[in-house]
């Protein structure tokens, strides 16, 4: 592939997300973020921005409180509420709240987070499976738990949450593109 004033082609940027080099995987990246004090996490290979929302959009009624939509470049793109969807209080926008936006599974979409920490490398042989029941979350949406420190982070599956029907459903019932061929 051909570089284009300096920027890294997906599929290369993926890999480098990933920790491959010549060797196979070593670590992958990751993007920590806050959400009602719980640390999560998310794949660098899905992070394309991180914006700060002037506003989100929700209904009350299906898909439910999780799924919102913001405006990016005058474009309405869906978002999933994170604190409401892994179970915590729903909040009003406030100060330090981002939108992690992002591809997986052929969809653009936002994560909607508290505030946004640092990029972190995680050993592919520390990443521990979530345990049977810990969470009313969808399994696919969790790849696992990394212990940080004293801290347990979630390490969020992109192409699991990018297949969450509500998501689906909301873009499509707010205008956002389609995903290609859908």
């Amino acid at each position: 592939m051909r570089r284009i004033l300096g920027l890294v082609p997906r599929d290369t940027a993926a890999a480098r997300a990933r920790g491959e080099r010549e060797g196979g995987p070593t670590r992958e990246r990751f993007l920590s973020c806050e959400v009602a004090g719980q640390a999560v996490a998310i794949s660098l290979a899905f992070l394309r921005e991180v914006v700060v929302p002037d506003g989100l959009s929700a209904e009350s009624g299906p898909p439910g409180p999780e799924f919102a939509s913001f405006l990016s470049r005058g474009s309405p793109i869906p978002a999933l509420r994170l604190g409401p969807f892994l179970g915590y209080p729903e909040t009003m926008l406030q100060e330090g709240m981002r939108v992690v936006v992002g591809e997986a599974g052929g969809r653009r979409f936002g994560l909607v987070v508290d505030g946004v920490g640092e990029v972190v490398e995680v050993p592919p042989q520390s990443i521990l499976p979530l345990p049977d029941g810990a969470t009313q979350v969808p399994a696919g949406c969790i790849r696992g738990i990394w212990a940080r420190g004293d801290r347990a982070v979630l390490l969020l599956d992109e192409r699991g949450l990018a297949a969450l029907e509500g998501l689906e459903r909301f873009g499509e019932a707010r205008g956002a593109p389609a995903p290609p061929g859908g």
